[in-house]
């Protein structure tokens, strides 16, 4: 029995011991950043929903959805929108943000924003590659995840455009990001 219990199996013992106390807060502070990180993700946004559903940016929607129903071509607000949406596509490229979070608020207005606004878009490129860059990224990723989903959103027709911005002259300040889309009865 005494050789069993001498100094170097008791050190080996409470080394094992602490090696598994450690291992097992790594593991609990990694779990702990993941919960910190999700939160702080969730946090931000709401900041953007917040923004997305108050002034300046709801004037910004009706008046582009009202010019757009009459056939203007590339109205002024529509550097607003596509520059909120690159905000928000850089948000995302950062980890600031979560893909499928972002999918659910805003694809029902990233997808006819884009199919309305890509000839623009395209044009303005050859010129200077860079420009929309983050809006782009963001309209990749979302069709990603619709396809991911089984969905076909993502390509929408003029009729779907044309609903969509007959739904966005309606936004009125303070509704949420859902309040505004069109029912499957519309």
């Amino acid at each position: 029995m005494r050789n069993w219990f001498n100094a170097h199996r008791w050190t080996a013992i409470f080394t094992g011991g602490l090696f598994g106390i450690t291992v097992l807060t790594l593991l609990l502070v990694r779990a702990q950043l993941q919960d910190d990180r999700r939160e702080a993700q969730v946090s931000h946004l709401l900041e953007i929903d917040h923004q997305f559903s108050s002034e300046p940016m709801i004037s910004y929607r009706r008046d582009y959805a009202e010019k757009r129903l009459r056939d203007e071509p590339a109205p002024d607000e529509q550097s607003q929108l596509l520059g909120f949406f690159g905000s928000v596509g850089m948000m995302l490229k950062s980890g600031y943000l979560d893909a499928d979070d972002v999918y659910n608020d805003y694809s029902d207005d990233v997808f006819p924003l884009y199919a309305d606004a890509r000839g623009m878009i395209q044009r303005d490129q050859k010129a200077e590659p860079p420009d929309y860059a983050n809006f782009i990224w963001l309209v990749q990723t979302l069709q990603a995840v619709e396809e991911r989903a089984g969905g076909t959103a993502s390509h929408p027709s003029k009729d779907d455009v044309k609903a969509h911005w007959k739904s966005e002259e309606k936004v009125i300040a303070g509704n949420s990001v859902e309040a505004h889309r069109p029912s499957v009865s519309d």
